[in-house]
């Protein structure tokens, strides 16, 4: 087990996203599959699905969503947010936290694009 009071919040990040990692392994989500964590409204999913989803499927191969409203995406690859809480920090998926954050003045689009790297 690690000492965490000795480490750094690097470390620490980078030994959560360890193990992160290997469980991914263990459930079969395997490098080329990207995690997208939606804990927030029905309207912030549509604005998500309709402005950002088709640019993050372009960009990775396989999408994996964690949605508070799965009927909202149909076909898509869905595991809950209890699923995505298991493994990981999901806080670093808040789009509103980031917001606050960067004290951010435009749209939820853009947010989503800067959290996302897509701007």
């Amino acid at each position: 087990m690690a000492d965490f009071s000795k480490m750094s919040e690097k470390e620490m990040f980078d030994h959560d996203e360890a193990i992160f990692k290997e469980w991914l392994r263990s459930a079969g989500i395997i490098g080329d599959k990207f995690l997208v964590v939606l804990n927030n409204g029905a309207g912030d999913h549509l604005v998500f699905k309709k402005n950002i989803l088709p640019r993050l499927k372009e960009r990775h191969k396989k999408v994996i969503l964690a949605v508070c409203y799965p009927e909202l995406f149909p076909g898509e690859d869905i595991i809950s947010i209890a699923e995505a809480q298991a493994m990981t920090d999901i806080d670093k998926y808040d789009v509103y936290k980031m917001g606050i954050n960067l004290n951010w003045q435009g749209t939820l689009t853009e947010l989503y694009e800067k959290a996302y790297s897509l701007r």
